[in-house]
């Protein structure tokens, strides 16, 4: 008793199980949801109003098939999926471009485009979906099982679109046909319909050929029809292959009660809707078919030399040489062009179901060939020549426009013989290849190569198209085709070839192809997002935290001695710009060696170009201007330099640096882009590092060479002041800046100028920190450090002493004296100009004021380059004078030292300048007695006044002026 409960027990599980197969396997039928979930094992699918499963699959073949463990990436999610509903696919996080598959309308095009789709979206995470011309949905992950057959066969129309397009995601949804791949493409057969269209194309691992076809049990009826030698006989041909019958028309033409009986043999009832009356098969318990002779198979009296038998030929909108070969190979068959791929089908069912005789043209591979036992009629044989002399529709024509005796589709003689077999070909639009030529490394997409690679056999395809012929229903083939393609990519996935070594085959299991062996080399890859601080990063921080603090102490040093002569007459105002601008530099400094971002991607490059333009144009703009002073001075002409226009230079360059940041942000603003890099070796790793960056380097180009423009005229400026009076030459501390920036600079750029192949974008910013704060840090200490070491000493030198920097040299009333000397002895020479030299006298003026809206100001009257021509003598002797006071024509804007009675004597005043006179001279020899004695009163003068030079740094009179006037550079 307890054997038999345990083997009824057995018996209910195994049919159980044999039931639960059938019905997975067929048509995934349920009456609620909950079916569903048990059928698959996965949530989320939904029992229609039909009885059927949505589409398991929707999450992926593989993942369905092996389980999540095995494969725990998801699918890629293409242009179909729902956006809302992420759970079933993931988006590419190497965002490659999706690939749109145009499958030609028959069967094993449409198999091929569904395993591209799997191989791509689930084994290389590319996005795939399929192009139907605006026919039905065709995804293999449609939730619905679509089976829409596409409304085009050679899509190369689409191709164009994506050549235009490139990524056909650009195309609005509106039906607009586009694609990048057509994956069976019979060549050979249809050479007109890719002329004048750019595509690429590579064998798929099919061969295919056309044929003529018959069902076996009509070569039993009769062996000859197996050969074209036996389509010879007109009568037997009209008789034996009859034109089949639509619903409607036998219902109203051979019936005689209208399909009103059910006892009908072919029809039990009268057809209802239009697509019944034109059907030519529905079920073997409604309609199944029927062939009759029409008048054009009457072969009675004077008819039997033009009747004929029915053949059927493809559609019209494919290619075809039926004519031609049935013409001139005198096969008294007509061809018929109009009947549709459906109703190709239905005829078939009808000719099985009634076992009527059919010829037709058909192609292998196809399940077709197999279901209904198709016999291939032997043609003659196919030669190069006969090939070339195919007979074609003209140019914009298809055989649909054309009747079937015309002469272009019938040809001559030549072209009469059978077909040959050919390499079918995937077609790929260059599109996807030109696509990846601008990617980064390790963000190309593996489509092209990939789809190139794959090859899948005419043997497979043709197993797969049986295999559903077997196991399909009627009502249910978008999800039986799903089932067979997908254990067929499961079986062929990850496949262990067999051990030769071992003496065992039944422990591994070899397959017929292997998937994985399709998959460019470094692919898949995995993406490694790696962390942009290092510890060169936090160094570099630390380091521009620094920079900032040392910046600020020397500012506040300079505040502090801000009294003393050194910091005045460098003036305050172009100190503050300048320990302002490096202090933008150094802050910039900071934010480089931080992680990017959009915003510090910006602020980073305006705080340093602007930051180094505050820095150095002020400084550059003084320094030109006293140098202009100093030009003119010895050329003994009138300068005025107003602090105004001074900072008006300034703001004008900041103007422009400003403008050409603003147009920069707006353009092209730099920003946070990710740099991948795919690991040395061979691997699939690829590393993404985040940096700053702008579209073009043009931008940062510009920017350096900004800063290369005023280094070079800091250098110049710096060879131009270097006879400068100390108390204003800053060319030793402008070289050595210029030096420092230029170096800094220099170093700057070759690190801007290393790939990122050399060094890491993380690193390459902090050194470029460092850098930066370096050059502030040696700049302003450059600068600021032997004003603020003068200052210095000049506020702790005891009371009473000069220190070397507290007074400037004071020559006024030694200069006016000799003037008027001067003045004497050429007038006893030159007495007709007396009124002239009265109102033109030399005049020179060497105020120190403290007002520091002063400007420096040198006057010369026009007459002293006059005098100078008429008396060569008289003109060394006033350059003797005066050579070495001319780099000490300036009006600083500080405050001097010298006493109130000293001061009074030497500011003269240009608006009434001393005038000699002359008045009551009697003769030329007392004049010139008395210009002699006044002569040698004025080089007394000269002689007693004494100056500290600045030079000096002991406390010791300096020279006398004779003794300084034979040291001029002008001697």
């Amino acid at each position: 008793m307890a054997r038999e409960i345990v083997f009824l027990l057995v018996v209910v599980l195994l049919q159980g199980l044999v039931i639960t197969t059938v019905v997975e396997a067929a048509a995934q039928q349920c009456n609620t949801t909950s079916d569903c979930d048990f059928l698959f094992q996965k949530k989320g699918l939904v029992c229609d109003s039909d009885g059927l499963c949505s589409n398991p699959f929707v999450g992926g073949c593989l993942r369905q098939k092996l389980g999540e463990t095995a494969v725990p990436t998801k699918r890629a999610c293409n242009s179909h999926d729902n956006n809302t509903n992420n759970n079933d696919c993931e988006t590419s996080e190497f965002d490659y471009m999706e690939i749109r598959i145009a499958p030609g309308n028959w069967e094993s095009a449409m198999i091929y485009g569904w395993i591209i789709q799997i191989f791509l979206s689930e084994m290389l995470q590319v996005p795939v979906s399929i192009e139907t011309s605006g026919g039905e949905e065709l995804n293999f992950y449609d939730p619905n099982n679509g089976f829409g057959f596409p409304k085009i066969g050679n899509n190369f129309e689409g191709i164009d679109k994506a050549n235009d397009v490139v990524d056909c995601r650009r195309v609005t949804p509106d039906g607009t046909n586009c694609a990048h791949v057509l994956p069976e493409f019979w060549s050979q057969l249809n050479q007109d319909v890719f002329d004048g269209y750019e595509f690429d194309s590579a064998g798929n691992g099919m061969v295919g050929y056309l044929s003529w076809y018959i069902p076996s049990y009509v070569v039993q009826r009769d062996p000859t029809l197996a050969s074209h030698y036996g389509y010879k006989n007109r009568t037997k041909l009209a008789e034996t292959f009859q034109r089949p019958t639509t619903w409607g028309d036998y219902c109203a033409i051979v019936s005689d009660n209208n399909c009103t009986n059910i006892e009908d043999a072919f029809a039990t009832r009268a057809p209802v809707t239009e697509d019944e009356k034109n059907s030519y098969f529905d079920s073997l318990d409604t309609y199944k078919g029927f062939f009759r002779k029409t008048d054009k198979g009457d072969c009675s009296g004077d008819k039997n030399a033009t009747c004929t038998g029915h053949f059927l030929d493809y559609p019209c909108t494919w290619n075809a040489y039926t004519n031609q070969q049935l013409y001139w190979n005198g096969i008294p068959l007509e061809s018929e062009i109009s009947y549709s791929y459906g109703e190709l089908m239905q005829i078939y069912q009808a000719a099985e179901a009634t076992k009527s005789a059919i010829i037709l043209l058909w192609w292998y591979p196809d399940s077709n060939i197999e279901q209904y036992d198709f016999w291939e009629v032997k043609l003659t044989g196919t030669t190069r020549e006969c090939v070339n002399n195919r007979a074609m529709p003209p140019e914009g024509k298809s055989r649909c426009d054309m009747n079937h005796t015309a002469n272009e589709l019938i040809g001559n003689q030549v072209g009469s013989c059978g077909y040959q077999t050919q390499t079918l070909e995937t077609v790929i639009s260059p599109s996807v290849r030109i696509n990846e030529l601008d990617k980064p490394e390790g963000m190309e997409s593996p489509a092209y190569n990939a789809i190139r690679n794959l090859l899948v056999s005419d043997i497979d395809i043709s197993d797969l198209l049986n295999e559903w012929s077997r196991v399909r229903q009627a009502n249910t083939s978008g999800y039986d085709l799903r089932e067979v393609v997908c254990s067929f990519v499961e079986e062929n996935y990850n496949v262990e070839e067999e051990d030769s070594s071992s003496s065992s085959s039944s422990t591994k299991k070899k397959k017929n192809m292997n998937l994985n062996k399709f998959i460019p080399p470094s692919y898949p890859r995995k993406m490694d997002r790696i962390p942009y601080y290092s510890a060169v990063n936090y160094a570099a921080i630390a380091f521009g935290a620094l920079a900032i603090i040392i910046v600020c102490l020397l500012y506040a040093a300079a505040f502090h001695y801000r009294g003393a002569k050194v910091m005045k007459v460098a003036q305050k105002a172009y100190l503050d710009l300048f320990a302002f601008g490096y202090l933008l530099v150094c802050i910039g400094a900071i934010v480089s060696a931080t992680a990017p971002s959009d915003v510090s991607c910006i602020g980073r490059q305006w705080l340093i170009t602007l930051g180094y333009t505050q820095g150095v144009v002020p400084l550059l703009v003084k320094v030109a201007a006293i140098n202009r002073l100093m030009q003119q001075a010895k050329k003994m002409r009138r300068v005025q330099i107003s602090k105004t226009r001074l900072f008006g230079m300034v703001a004008l360059s900041t103007l422009i640096i400003t403008a050409y940041l603003t147009a920069w942000t707006i353009v092209d603003p730099p920003q946070k882009v990710e740099n991948p890099s795919l690991v040395s070796g061979g691997g699939s790793l690829v590393e993404i590092r985040v940096e700053c960056g702008s579209s073009s380097n043009i931008w940062m180009a510009i920017a350096y060479l900004w800063e290369a423009i005023y280094i070079i005229s800091s250098a110049i400026l710096a060879f131009q002041s270097r006879n400068v009076r100390s108390d204003f030459n800053e060319s030793k501390e402008i070289a050595n800046m210029a030096y420092v920036h230029f170096v800094f600079f220099l170093v700057r750029l070759m690190v801007w100028l290393l790939p990122t192949s050399v060094i890491h974008a993380n690193t390459q910013e902090a050194i470029s920190s460092f850098l930066l704060s370096l050059d502030s840090v040696f700049c302003i200490t450059l600068y600021f450090g032997p004003k603020i070491w003068r200052a210095r000493k000049e506020t702790n030198a005891p009371p009473g002493t000069h220190n070397r920097n507290s007074t400037i040299c004071n020559f006024s009333a030694a200069v006016s004296s000799y003037s008027q000397s001067e003045h004497q002895y050429s007038s006893s020479h030159h007495h007709h100009h007396q009124y002239h030299n009265n109102n033109n006298s030399s005049v020179f003026q060497s105020c120190i004021s403290s007002n520091n809206d002063s400007i420096f100001e040198y006057e010369s009257q026009a007459s002293a380059t006059e005098a100078e021509s008429s008396n060569p003598v008289r003109a060394a002797g006033r350059r003797s004078s005066f050579g070495s006071l001319g780099s000490v024509t300036e009006r600083a804007t500080t405050a001097t030292t010298v006493p109130e009675a000293e001061e009074s004597t030497s500011c003269l005043d240009a608006e009434n300048p001393p005038v000699r006179n002359n008045d009551n001279d009697d003769d030329d020899a007392k004049k010139d007695a008395a210009a002699k004695a006044n002569a040698r009163r004025s080089s007394s003068s000269l002689e007693t006044a004494t100056c500290h030079s600045p030079d000096d740094d002991s406390d010791s009179t300096t020279p006398t002026f004779a003794e300084e006037k034979n040291k001029s550079e002008f001697q």
